[in-house]
């Protein structure tokens, strides 16, 4: 039985028996198909954490006002409340900038005269020149139709530019389809009739011929082709060239306003080509969209906000019939890999990595936040969304370090040159292929990039503080990363003078330690808390309160103390998968340093009486510290299950390969 995913992804299962199989098919017949977006997983999973807030504003990454006044647009453009509670058009947002002089009727006019009533509206300022970047939907104009309101619009956008006396009219479809919705009754303007403008086609295709594309490049790319037939399949998809047609149309946008021309955008509804193309410009044109909050507000801006259709792009709801079958198209995937492409030709301006990409993509389609549930910003309000559901927004925000690009160097320019010659574009392969089975573990360029770059900083932190003459830091791991030290200890008890009770607090590392043995007695508990030691309850599992407080003290950067168990598995001192949900948990992954401790039990029993002996010989060997991050990086496929089983059992050969070890440091 075999299933494709959208993601893009393909199983197999083998079942041996026939009724099985057919009662797995069943199973999945009923999940897979959804005829209410309200039955979404999205409104009935349980959130992992406890939600920021109850409204859109603490849910959205876009605040309106706040972006435009970030773009510092001028006193030619002015936020209007025509749109109030949709009232003109139920696809574009409430909040529109429009020209200042235009009046309401103008507005009325125009949208009458658009389809989907999406008249031309601004969308991005581009300070420095001057120029606007607009967007809207085809004109109804048939063969000779015409709209005085909406020419006069049009003007009026050229006259919002003081440096400026021309407007580009970019219509980003085929200029054959274009002539083809002539026949419907809509179409493209007519430039005799629209004064100061030039008209520019570019050959886009529509959704259909995308969705063909990716289902041709998804065919060769899970296949094992010879390479000729590979390298065939792959020019015959076309799905390069549709790459290079969206960069090459955002590129001449770009281009044009920093030249000072104002461009109107529109391919027929406003909502596919459209968003394609305006967010791609302002990519090359606007660092700030370069940055993980800027990417995320632009799509909020550009596709949440102006009405991209992600139910019916994405297939959020199981089509009742074949027309709305045809509705779905890689639409945002595909502007997803024109960012992955251009990411490649500038690694240094982007703040996000690929990685970033692959999981904003993933959770589009997962319906595991409520983002990208509905067909525009009226739809989300209507379910209540912000109310309902959790952002993907959050969910990033907790895990920033591990979408950030260690490469990343700010600046506050425009992109610049971008080559859209036809050999600097390349299958994205972590996307179409990142389920193939190959050598494993598999590391990521980022996590070895942001380990070497960790690994520089400190060593130029330690060289200037050579150079000054100012005495190393006591720290031996990143400020940012915390610690989780591992020993083998064969009795408990202080690990730290008994003189830094008093005058080193700070300095104790927190250890769980056994509630029915250090916690019996009101002298044990106050001598074992003073120590930092945290009662931990043996066999209740990896989920209980002290591994929650361990966790919260690594989020603080704090040390955390670990020892193998010792009573539950008498016959070998053992790891429990408790140390596996600690690292795996972590905000930052902690540093690990292992310590193995010979003669500990000669100097401290282990039964009663507890009493010190002194004059005894301990031997303290301590192994090399190990970034955690390494270790996660090459077990991001598998569950979180055996993700802890994976780093317990590397934690247990890690500490116990030390007892046999003597070339360590000693103390």
């Amino acid at each position: 039985m075999k299933f494709d995913i959208a993601t893009p992804k393909n199983l197999t299962f083998f079942i041996q028996k026939e009724k099985e199989a057919q009662d797995l098919y069943d199973a999945l017949q009923l999940c897979s198909r959804l005829l209410n977006i309200n039955d979404c997983f999205a409104f009935t999973r349980r959130p992992n954490h406890p939600k920021k807030g109850d409204t859109e504003d603490t849910w959205s990454r876009l605040k309106w006002e706040e972006e435009f006044q970030r773009q510092s647009i001028s006193e030619d453009w002015k936020l209007s409340d025509f749109n109030t509670d949709y009232a003109y058009c139920d696809t574009y947002p409430e909040k529109l900038w429009i020209p200042t002089k235009a009046q309401t009727q103008i507005l009325i006019g125009s949208c009458k005269f658009r389809s989907r009533s999406r008249l031309p509206v601004l969308t991005y300022y581009y300070k420095p020149s001057g120029a606007a970047l607009c967007r809207c939907s085809q004109p109804l104009t048939g063969f000779s139709a015409r709209c005085v309101e909406d020419e006069q619009l049009m003007n009026l956008i050229v006259e919002a530019n003081p440096n400026g006396k021309s407007l580009f009219l970019v219509d980003t479809r085929p200029r054959v389809n274009a002539m083809v919705n002539k026949v419907q009754g809509k179409g493209f303007e007519d430039v005799r009739n629209y004064t100061n403008m030039q008209f520019h086609f570019f050959d886009i295709e529509n959704i259909h011929v995308m969705r063909n594309s990716q289902n041709k490049l998804i065919e060769t790319t899970s296949k094992a082709l010879p390479v000729s037939d590979y390298l065939k399949n792959i020019d015959s998809s076309s799905w390069l060239k549709h790459l290079q047609c969206l960069l090459e149309c955002g590129k001449f946008i770009a281009d044009s306003m920093r030249q000072g021309i104002s461009c109107v955008i529109h391919c027929s509804d406003g909502w596919d080509r459209t968003s394609q193309t305006v967010s791609i410009a302002q990519l090359l044109i606007d660092p700030y969209y370069r940055t993980i909050k800027g990417f995320e507000t632009l799509i909020d801006k550009d596709w949440l906000g102006f009405g991209f259709k992600f139910d019916d792009r994405c297939g959020h709801i199981t089509p009742v019939n074949e027309d709305l079958s045809k509705e779905v198209s890689p639409i945002f995937t595909q502007f997803l890999d024109v960012v992955y492409q251009l990411t490649r030709q500038r690694p240094l301006d982007f703040e996000f990595n690929e990685r970033f990409l692959l999981e904003l993509h993933e959770q589009v389609y997962s319906c595991t936040y409520g983002n990208f549930l509905g067909n525009c910003d009226k739809d989300r309000k209507d379910l209540r969304v912000a109310q309902r559901t959790e952002s993907l927004w959050d969910y990033f925000d907790q895990r920033c370090e591990d979408y950030r690009n260690p490469f990343y160097k700010p600046s506050g320019l425009p992109l610049g040159e971008v080559d859209i010659r036809p050999h600097v574009f390349t299958v994205w392969t972590s996307l179409y292929n990142r389920f193939d089975v190959g050598i494993q573990p598999r590391e990521w360029v980022d996590d070895v990039a942001g380990t070497m770059k960790d690994h520089i900083d400190v060593l130029e932190q330690v060289m200037n503080d050579t150079l000054s003459g100012k005495a190393p830091k006591k720290e031996v791991n990143p400020r940012w990363q915390p610690m989780l030290m591992a020993d083998e200890c064969e009795g408990c008890g202080p690990s730290v003078p008994i003189s830094d009770f008093f005058t080193n607090i700070d300095r104790f590392r927190y250890t769980p330690t056994a509630h029915n043995i250090c916690f019996t007695k009101a002298i044990y508990t106050y001598m074992f808390s003073l120590g930092r030691c945290v009662p931990i309850v043996r066999g209740a599992g990896v989920f209980q309160e002290c591994m929650d407080f361990c966790i919260e003290k690594l989020n603080e950067r704090q040390w955390v103390h670990l020892y193998p168990e010792g009573k539950v598995t008498p016959e070998a001192l053992r790891f429990k998968w408790g140390i596996g949900r600690l690292i795996s948990e972590s905000k930052e992954p902690p540093v690990i340093l292992p310590i193995w401790v010979n003669g500990m039990s000669t100097i401290w029993p282990s039964s009663p009486p507890y009493y010190p002996i002194f004059g005894k010989t301990v031997e303290v060997i301590v192994g090399q510290p190990v970034d955690s991050r390494q270790i996660l990086a090459s077990l991001k496929s598998v569950t979180e299950i055996e993700r802890r089983k994976e780093i317990t059992d590397y934690m247990q050969d890690l500490l116990f390969g030390l007892g046999g070890c003597k070339d360590l440091v000693k103390k």
